[in-house]
């Protein structure tokens, strides 16, 4: 997986992936912080204002992210708290 800053566009497998806005948002605030645990409130803060987002929108993202990753998409880890 290669991800292009200038264009804004995903590399997966030599194919171009085009993510709306929102999902390269989305990506590229869950690679600047690669290896950390962020939580729901932290997406929203960080990403809520421009696009309107809340809490209950988030799982949304990370679904169509799963996605849009396809044989990546494993990268991706969801942690519960209980």
């Amino acid at each position: 997986m290669i991800i292009d800053q200038a264009r804004r566009e995903l590399v997966l497998n030599g194919e171009v992936v085009v993510p709306t806005k929102r999902d390269y948002e989305f990506l590229s605030y869950l690679m600047s912080n690669r290896g950390r645990i962020v939580s729901t409130a932290q997406i929203v803060d960080a990403l809520g204002e421009e696009h309107d987002l809340l809490e209950s929108s988030v799982k949304n993202l990370v679904i169509r992210l799963r996605a849009r990753l396809g044989p990546f998409s494993g990268r991706l880890e969801t942690v519960r708290y209980h």
